[in-house]
Order: C-alpha cells, then structure tokens, then sequence
C-alpha cells in the first residue's frame, strides 16, 4: 500500500480545522457556570449503551461499561464535571480513527473517499448525549425548516467550521463555558487514516472459521481494500498467518 494515501487523506480530512482562524469564547461572568451532570444521569446514560456497537480506539467495549454502570457513575460524572468547568476535552477522549470507502467506481480525487469515522471512545459518546441533551434544552429551534444539514442523523459534522459554530451558538445565547467545551471537542482531535489492521483484524476474527462461501465474500472485502489502497494486497491466508504469529508474539509481553 502506498505510504502516502493514508497521510494525504488525513491531511485532506483535517482541512476544515487547518484553514479555520483561531478563536477564543468571551466567557461572560453571568452565565459561566457550566451545567452540572449529575450521577444518576451518568449512570443511566451507562446502561442504555449498545453493546452490539463496536468499541473506539480506546478498545474499551460497551459490555463492560454497562455492566458497571453503577460502579462507574460516581468516577465519570467526576471527570465529566471537571471537563465542562475547565471548558477541556481531554485528548484521549478526541482520538479518531477513519477508513476511507470509495463513493465512486473510479477514484480521481481525494474528494472521491468518504470517511467513515470510529469517532471517539464509548464512553465519550455518552458524554456527548449528555452535553446534547443540555444543548437542545437551551437554545430555540431556530433552524429553518427547508435546512437538512446538521440534522438529528446527518453526516456532515467534517463540514463543520468550529469557530464560526461556536460564534453563532453563542448568539443564540448558549452558556459561554459550554461553548468554550464545544470549541475545544472540535479542535485538536488527533485523527489516523488506517487501512490495513482494519482488515486484517476482520480476517483474522473471521478466516479460520469460515466456511467455502464466506472465504469468497472475504476474498470480495480484499479487492475492495485493493480498490481502495490503489495496490496489491498479500493474500487472505499470508495476512491471517502474519496476524495470528503478530499476536501469538504479543501475548506473552502482555502478561
């Protein structure tokens, strides 16, 4: 696979916060006081998590999070107060991890890649529906009924400007301190364009107990990782045979 793919689509990706000027919330001294969360709503956000989603790039899986939603509720309710006063995201919970897929049979451009985002950790998402939920709460319904982007379900959050949505929602009168925490959870999100442990993760769970036809509907994900990657791949059974002797060296260090 050629190097250079990967850090062209990142680069192309994170051109909205590039080319976007800096800008600092006026924190005003009436309304700066951050919504509080509190811990029954953490822990209600906890147990409503779907464990059939995949995890972030942390690995940290919903199960586990669910399952300990009683134990959890008191330490990420911490976290997530002192994350709304301080107006800071903390960076582990921006990381991002995207897989380009081709919208188009032929590829011309980078433009021609949509990115599909693992968008943060599990647990960051809860802390997004509760930051949301005080949002809605707190500015009119004032978009106009013929708009469609930034919807419930749209996708076009890697369209947005972060300083000029940060300036229009505090027109609207959003808390000031709460506009500072949106500023920051727009900015400075590292981000990886990854291609192949994507696949080869997938070949590994799936390979050995495939049955005939499955092998051949995971010979058709190769060609389309080909498709993608603009190069020849290794075949399906030399990248489960390095996955697996990858894995089988790792273990032991882990313990």
């Amino acid at each position: 696979m050629s190097a250079s793919l990967p850090d062209e689509l990142n680069t192309f990706y994170a051109r909205f916060e590039s080319t976007s000027p800096a800008v600092e919330v006026q924190k005003a001294q009436e309304d700066h006081c951050p919504p509080v969360i509190s811990r029954a709503d953490v822990c209600r956000t906890l147990k409503r998590i779907n464990t059939r989603k995949a995890p972030g790039p942390d690995g940290i899986p919903g199960r586990a999070l669910k399952v300990c939603a009683d134990q959890l509720a008191d330490v990420f309710a911490d976290i997530f107060n002192m994350s709304l006063l301080q107006s800071v995201v903390p960076t582990c919970f921006k990381e991002t991890i995207i897989v380009p897929v081709p919208k188009k049979t032929k590829i011309l451009s980078l433009n021609d890649y949509r990115p599909v985002a693992l968008t943060s950790s599990t647990i960051m998402k809860c802390f997004e529906r509760l930051v949301k939920s005080f949002i809605t709460s707190s500015i009119p319904d004032s978009l106009d009924p013929l708009q469609f982007a930034y919807r419930p379900n749209s996708s076009a959050f890697n369209t947005i400007v972060p300083s000029k949505l940060v300036t229009k929602l505090r027109d609207l009168g959003l808390n000031s301190a709460l506009c500072g925490w949106i500023l920051n959870f727009l900015t400075g999100r590292p981000q990886a364009v990854l291609i192949e442990r994507i696949l080869t993760g997938c070949i590994t769970a799936w390979y050995s107990s495939c049955t005939a036809l499955n092998r051949k509907a995971l010979q058709r994900v190769v060609k389309a990782a080909q498709h993608i990657t603009r190069t020849e791949l290794p075949s399906m059974e030399d990248l489960y045979t390095q996955r697996c002797r990858r894995k089988a060296t790792k273990g032991p260090q882990d313990h």
